[in-house]
């Protein structure tokens, strides 16, 4: 309840200032805009605002709101990312998933939540999709565009993690332990206990729906080879 639908169109937010900072890259240097189709599956009116700011300078968006319309635009063009939203009036979005893979087994696609759920996160996992919680980063946004337009800079695992969705102190074990560290080093040098650093890895393996520290960043070496 309380969630304002999409219905219709949406006027277009006017935001040229706030789109050309999102836009520029570290360097500092604008991007020209690129017209690239990209399909939003949100039923959120504030956040289709948001992205349809954050989007339309460098893509084409195209917004729907159900999955019954979804499931008739998927396979109906190519397209170079799609963000799709988990609680849809009409049901669950990550049931899109398959749909999406099918006809676009290698583009980026985005799994969007209120609210954590590992099951679902999981799901995303499975099929090559991001898992994020709402309200979505405008960092992380700059992130999909460069993706979606092959110009990101090489990514490192610490982003590639943060990308990712770990948490701050996921984020830290994991790139000390990636360099070689053992987790009783790992322990001593952030001042906490070897107990807490098992939890921290049990959170991530649930997190990306693995088994292990090898699989952990062997998934994050994917995303860095897409970025």
């Amino acid at each position: 309840m309380g969630r304002s639908r999409v219905g219709g169109s949406v006027p277009k937010a006017a935001h040229d200032g706030a789109s050309r900072r999102l836009l520029t890259s570290a360097s500092g240097a604008y991007r020209a805009p690129s017209r690239l189709p990209l399909l939003v599956i949100e039923d959120e009116i504030l956040l289709v605002t948001q992205l349809r700011c954050a989007l339309e300078v460098e893509c084409e968006p195209v917004f729907v709101d159900s999955k019954r319309e979804a499931r008739r635009l998927i396979p109906s063009r190519p397209w170079r990312g799609i963000m799709v939203d988990v609680g849809l009036t009409d049901g669950d979005g990550t049931r899109l998933l398959p749909l999406i893979r099918e006809h676009h087994p290698e583009i980026p696609v985005i799994v969007m939540t209120g609210a954590e759920n590992a099951a679902l996160s999981h799901a995303a996992f499975r099929q090559r999709a991001r898992f994020l919680t709402k309200p979505l980063p405008l960092g992380w946004l700059r992130v999909l565009i460069d993706e979606m337009l092959g110009v990101g800079a090489p990514r490192s695992l610490r982003l590639t993690l943060e990308v990712l969705g770990l948490t701050p102190a996921e984020v830290l074990v994991v790139t000390r332990l990636a360099s070689g560290a053992t987790a009783a080093e790992t322990a001593a040098a952030l001042s906490v206990s070897p107990t807490t650093i098992r939890t921290q890895c049990a959170s991530v393996y649930r997190r990306l729906g693995v088994n292990s520290l090898v699989e952990a960043l062997s998934v994050a070496a994917g995303w860095r080879a897409r970025g």
